[in-house]
């Protein structure tokens, strides 16, 4: 009870910082990406995942006197997997637009930090973990299984994305100087089974019973709530994009089955608007967090299948067509910053029944020399049209990159209700700790 508050506040501005930092990318870096698993991305998300494991863990824990010896393991992994991320993005050995040194003298001294105090921590563990007995019996059906399922997902998933993290610094060191590299295309792989896994039992998480659960009439209920919300959204995705895919499918079948899982379920539960308010009042954090985790796998699903994408050439005067969407080339002009010069590309879009302007720049800074690209971004509610300025090929003829990216903002408020809930979850036990 006196732990989980700290893990949970912990976790709350990592998933703020994490959001902060996505948000960053996709503003500043000029690609339109919010995500590349770059290995310090990776370095935060590590941590994430197994805390995320280890306060579920601690519910278990709290309630039934289970997995204590697994909830201490945790926190230590948890711990010792943030200093790595430190020296990873400190020290100089991986290359990234996020590392913020390169200074190998730091980096020995994180690294002697890290050992002194993992080492220690786990070398105490070994020796007094036999000191915390937590025995206990329950079924394949209970919510102390659903959190032990939960737990191995997350901890596979974040061992998986540290070894391909580290799998090219092991590589070089063993190969003498030959490098390789693992891409998007081995974590976008590996995490599919896992987000599904994880989404099928916060669907269910609720409404399984300790030690063992009796009724299972609300898997009817939720079958009948997720099909009909599935054919509603999709029905709206089919009248916005005009088709189908199997990865939209998949993202919005479990949008709705966590959705029906954390609020429509309890509704339905509810005797009457007082009994719901007081479910709502003792699971808001949860409810809110969970919903968070829906509207998050939906953006990244939508996003990721219906985004559209272009490199053009493109003269003054001139326009392109992407999508239904229209880019209309006016001019460049030149634009002077308190310490910077800019070139300025002026674009008129054309979406259906709306026209609006977007300006792209390039920014020379003056004191570096530095040129650097600021995109135009024009953001909707439900898709986002983003303009980055390329290189002059010829007089008045330069180079675009277009793209229209649908819900990438359900993204980031996905990611905003995450970290309330999670608060509202942290204050709540606070106030359970000291009563």
């Amino acid at each position: 009870r006196w732990t989980r508050p700290w893990t949970l506040i912990s976790w709350a501005f990592l998933t703020v910082g994490i959001t902060l930092g996505s948000w960053w990318a996709y503003y500043e870096l000029g690609w339109g990406g919010w995500w590349f698993w770059d290995p310090v991305e990776n370095a935060a998300f590590v941590p994430w995942l197994i805390s995320v494991a280890m306060f579920h863990s601690l519910i278990a824990t709290e309630r039934r006197g289970l997995y204590r010896n697994w909830s201490l393991l945790l926190s230590i992994l948890a711990f010792s997997s943030s200093i790595l991320g430190t020296f990873l993005v400190r020290s100089g050995i991986l290359t990234s637009v996020h590392s913020f040194a390169l200074d190998p003298e730091r980096g020995i001294f994180i690294l002697l930090i890290f050992s002194y105090f993992i080492l220690g921590s786990l070398i105490i563990y070994a020796l007094r973990n036999n000191k915390f007995p937590g025995k206990s019996t329950y079924s394949m059906v209970s919510r102390e299984f659903g959190f032990l399922l939960n737990n191995i997902l997350l901890v596979v998933l974040a061992i998986s994305i540290m070894f391909g993290t580290l799998f090219p610094l092991i590589y070089e060191a063993i190969y003498e100087g030959k490098q390789i590299s693992v891409g998007a295309p081995y974590y976008e792989i590996l995490i599919l089974p896992f987000a599904v896994g994880l989404s099928l039992l916060q669907g269910v998480a609720l409404y399984l019973g300790w030690n063992t659960t009796k009724d299972f009439s609300f898997l009817n209920r939720l079958l009948i709530e997720s099909v009909s919300l599935f054919l509603v959204i999709n029905l709206f995705i089919f009248f916005f994009f005009g088709r189908f895919s199997w990865g939209s499918l998949l993202t919005v079948a479990l949008f709705c089955w966590v959705v029906a899982g954390n609020l429509i379920e309890t509704i339905y539960r509810s005797a009457g608007l007082k009994e719901f308010m007081e479910v709502i009042s003792k699971r808001i954090g949860l409810i809110v967090a969970h919903l968070g985790t829906a509207f998050l796998i939906l953006g990244i699903g939508i996003v990721s299948t219906f985004s559209i994408e272009r490199e053009v050439v493109l003269s003054e005067g001139e326009e392109y067509q992407l999508g239904d969407t229209i880019f209309h080339f006016k001019n460049i002009t030149q634009l002077e910053g308190p310490n910077y010069f800019s070139k300025v590309a002026s674009i008129n879009v054309k979406k259906r029944n709306s026209t609006f302007e977007i300006n792209a720049e390039k920014r020379n800074y003056l004191t570096s020399n530095q040129i650097m690209t600021e995109a135009g971004i024009k953001p909707g509610f439900f898709e986002d049209h983003y303009i980055t300025l390329g290189d002059q090929l010829k007089n008045k003829t330069w180079s675009f990159k277009l793209q229209v990216k649908p819900f990438v903002r359900w993204i980031w408020f996905g990611a905003i209700l995450i970290a309330l809930g999670t608060f509202l979850s942290t204050f709540r036990n606070m106030k359970r700790s000291y009563e």
